[in-house]
């Protein structure tokens, strides 16, 4: 009967012990248990139905790339969007404002992942960036600062 008794008690402390560990291990590296233990984005069934969507989009021959979130810049949006599908044939899509679910944020992650590789083997390496400092260079100069 002791050895039973002895058995759960030694369990309960071990358990204890390994949850204070890894608290303590999350609260130095700033995150949650619940984070440590979650799968990595790229195996959740979100991220893989944005790879699908951007597979069916492609092989239909539809170039998208999908944002959230509002713009850093005034009126840039526009004309990076403008600057995308004109001279690129590449539609920006938004799907979002600032307030996302971290469902929605998987699955633009996974379309965009899928559909990136495509635009820059046609455009190069680095296309979006090219096009937003274009876009912000050509705001910038069409509303100077007074």
């Amino acid at each position: 009967m002791r050895m039973i008794r002895w058995f759960w008690k030694s369990l309960a402390f071990g358990s204890l012990v390994v949850t204070v560990y890894l608290s303590a291990a999350c609260f130095k590296t700033g995150r949650q248990v619940h984070e440590t233990l979650k799968p990595p984005m790229t195996l959740t069934a979100d991220y893989r139905q944005g790879c699908t969507e951007a597979n069916i989009d492609l092989a239909a021959g539809r170039l998208r790339y999908r944002t959230y979130g509002l713009a850093r810049e005034r009126g840039g949006p526009n004309l990076y969007a403008e600057h995308l599908r004109n001279d690129y044939n590449v539609e920006l899509v938004v799907v979002a404002g600032c307030v996302v679910t971290e469902e929605l944020v998987n699955r633009t992650r996974g379309y965009n992942d899928a559909a990136l590789p495509v635009i820059e083997a046609l455009y190069g390496k680095g296309i979006l960036q090219r096009v937003h400092k274009q876009a912000a260079d050509q705001w910038k100069q069409s509303h100077p600062s007074k």
